[in-house]
């Protein structure tokens, strides 16, 4: 139920400033093992988006590896 509550607050912000705050915050909460994690896959992901002959932008790999991510079984 929290990650639910979690998602649509960041879902709704409409300013980016506020979202990504409150992403930062969301961080904050998760155990250090899991924010160890996405850390790392988030910069793994940004470098993958950041090669010029890729295809895999940044909205592409969200498509991709979200549902994955964000799984609500």
């Amino acid at each position: 139920m929290i990650q639910t509550f979690c998602l649509l607050l960041v879902t709704e912000l409409n300013n980016k400033v506020e979202r990504i705050e409150a992403i930062r915050v969301l961080m904050t909460l998760l155990p250090e093992a899991h924010r160890d994690t996405a850390f790392f896959v988030l910069k793994f992901l940004k470098r993958v988006s950041s090669f010029v002959k890729n295809k895999m932008h940044s909205k592409n790999l969200a498509v991709v590896f979200a549902p994955s991510l964000f799984d609500k079984a």
